[in-house]
């Protein structure tokens, strides 16, 4: 039985090394490039014999270490190995994705490839921001799926070691609270991994359950629902690393009030109105992208009189001649978005608005850029780790960005224009290493001296740029190298850097 392995490298050092794997076929392209789009392993088939597979009793062995290699922005190549069973041997293997942002989270199929055949080729921006797996298949079914992996927005990948073991279940569903009218708080107990949650409502139209609502902070247990599920049933899953857990019991939620198109604090319908709105409170200012702010506030209608809208004025600190009006926001919509640099250093507030009477006025807020982002954007520090190799010529040192990416929210918002990571490396102070700026997660540099290569560290960060070409930038990640004060987060498989590093700082003390 022939295994291909495909280590680490860059992609086209992979790519060598996964062809000298395949030499023992008769053509190397043989492995690498014969897939199949049949569907084996569907029990459906007309060639299965039903009364033979009612008679298996041994499992498919599991694919493991599922790994891929980058060969360009669009293109990868899959890579798993495989222990027949020889009492159960496989036909084939089947490539699956999911799709989280699909309205059915389910397992698909993304092709197959002939038996012994542990290579595969995907390729198309069509492919990026889902997750992928491997099952051995044969015609009475399937093995468990492998660990997962993920094609990243940006083309980059992330390798996990989850596996099909079951998550668990969210239990506890139910409604808990009535937050106002047409707004309802949910709650759910669980205890298990997770990244996220989603949510889904089922659409008795189409029979079928559909998402509407994911949960990028895993310590949440609870969540708003609003008239985008009134009346329908959901539930609830757990996501973590490509995996969805079993859905928790449905719930009904309430139907959904209609309001009426005229107040009987206006029953002339016209301009002239003899109440004056409740005002609102908690005005609140985010920041969702480098050079956007988003106003936000609380507001808590009187049975008496209702608001017809937000007016939202502008106070320019540099020039402060007084208040003026900026734009006006619908009834129950409570958020403003302020959109350009023009807006940084100035000061806001909000009323209410009930035809041509206005409620008072919130107390002010300044947007400024050390104004917090939404914490729906992840816009966080970097971590990093780093390997270094021996090579053909010399020695490679990779940086390859591990936790706090971009989330969807930042990569999905219409205020994106880009989003790159900057690295900088060396082995001297900040302002004498070298940078690059990349789309991508990772990045390679190539020494000719071990000493050199063993004295050098790098760092990372994020760079934002948005729709107005402003730009703002996370914070330099800690040091990762193979300097031993940096070397938590170092690959050294070879021991290329054996050294021990004296602690001038306690040697000095202790003298």
């Amino acid at each position: 039985m022939k295994n291909v392995r495909l280590f680490k490298l860059t992609a086209s050092m992979a790519l060598a090394a996964t062809m000298g794997a395949c030499t023992n076929s008769s053509s190397p392209e043989d492995d690498f490039f014969e897939f199949t789009s049949s569907s084996k392993g569907d029990s459906s088939s007309s060639s299965v014999d039903v009364s033979a597979c009612k008679t298996v009793k041994e499992s498919l062995a599991t694919p493991t270490k599922f790994n891929v290699a980058n060969d360009s922005d669009t293109s990868w190549t899959f890579s798993w190995e495989y222990t027949r069973n020889s009492d159960r041997p496989e036909t084939g293997f089947r490539i699956e994705y999911l799709d989280l942002d699909a309205t059915n989270t389910d397992w698909k199929s993304e092709g197959t490839t002939n038996a012994e055949v542990t290579l595969y080729k995907l390729q198309g921006k069509s492919k990026v921001g889902k997750y992928y797996r491997v099952v051995a298949i044969d015609d009475c079914g399937r093995s468990d799926g492998s660990n997962r992996l993920q094609i990243n927005e940006n083309g980059s990948t992330s390798v996990s070691t989850a596996t099909d073991a079951d998550l668990g279940v969210p239990t506890n569903f139910a409604i808990t609270d009535t937050l106002g009218e047409n707004l309802w708080l949910v709650s759910w107990t669980y205890s298990g991994d997770k990244d996220s949650y989603v949510l889904q409502r089922f659409i008795e139209s189409k029979n079928a359950w559909e998402k509407f609502l994911t949960i990028d902070d895993r310590t949440a247990l609870e969540t708003v629902i609003d008239t985008a599920a009134a009346g329908k049933y959901i539930r609830v899953a757990a996501v973590y690393e490509g995996k969805v857990s079993t859905y928790s019991d449905k719930i009904k939620m309430p139907n959904a009030v209609v309001k009426s198109s005229t107040t009987s604090s206006n029953p002339s319908g016209g301009g002239k109105s003899s109440c004056v709105p409740a005002a609102p409170t908690n005005l609140k200012a985010m920041r969702i992208a480098p050079s956007v702010w988003r106003l936000s506030w609380d507001y808590k209608r009187t049975s008496t009189c209702s608001e017809s809208g937000f007016m939202v004025q502008s106070l320019d600190m540099k020039n402060p001649v007084g208040w003026k009006d900026l734009g006006e926001s619908a009834v129950d919509v409570k958020l403003f978005n302020l959109d350009g640099a023009k807006f940084r250093g100035m000061s806001f507030r909000v009323s209410a608005k009930n035809g041509d009477k206005k409620s008072e006025w919130t107390d002010p807020v300044e947007v400024t850029t050390e104004t917090k982002y939404s914490t729906e954007y992840n816009f966080v520090t970097p971590t990093l780790k780093a390997s270094v190799y021996k090579v053909a010529g010399g020695f490679e040192m990779m940086l390859v960005v591990d936790k706090n990416f971009p989330n969807e929210a930042m990569v999905s918002s219409s205020y994106t224009e880009s989003l790159k990571y900057e690295f900088r490396w060396g082995g001297s102070a900040p302002e004498k290493m070298d940078t690059i700026t990349v789309d991508k997660t990772s990045v390679t540099m190539k020494f000719t001296d071990k000493e050199k290569l063993c004295s050098s560290f790098g760092q990372v960060r994020t760079i934002w740029k948005d729709s107005n070409k402003n730009t703002d930038v996370s914070e330099w990640s800690n040091p990762v190298g193979s300097l031993t004060v940096y070397s938590n987060g170092l690959t050294d498989a070879e021991k290329l850097c054996p050294y021990v590093y004296k602690d001038e700082s306690s040697s000095s003390s202790a003298e």
